[in-house]
């Protein structure tokens, strides 16, 4: 019986070392890549120019779509019931 305890405590050991290990390189990784990763760079900002801003105040939103394009958009097949 005592050497199955002693095998039992010896993978025991074997595993939690194996896990401590792991833990470890996880972090030792996660360490390294904070220390060498790239540097972000913020993200572009776009400008309004004066020809988007003429554009935008010469768009006609106050007319409504036409038929051709309100069917496009109400295009979706329709689905069909389940017979029971």
């Amino acid at each position: 019986m005592a050497i199955f305890n002693a095998l039992f405590i010896t993978a025991f050991l074997l595993l939690l070392a194996a896990s401590a290990a792991v833990v470890a390189s996880m972090i030792l990784l996660a360490l390294l890549d904070l220390i060498f990763g790239k540097k972000r760079t913020p993200p572009a900002t776009t400008e309004v120019t004066e020809s988007d801003a003429e554009m935008i105040e010469n768009d006609d939103l106050d007319d409504p779509p036409s038929k051709a394009e309100s069917e496009l958009g109400n295009s979706r097949p329709k689905p069909e019931r389940l017979a029971a």
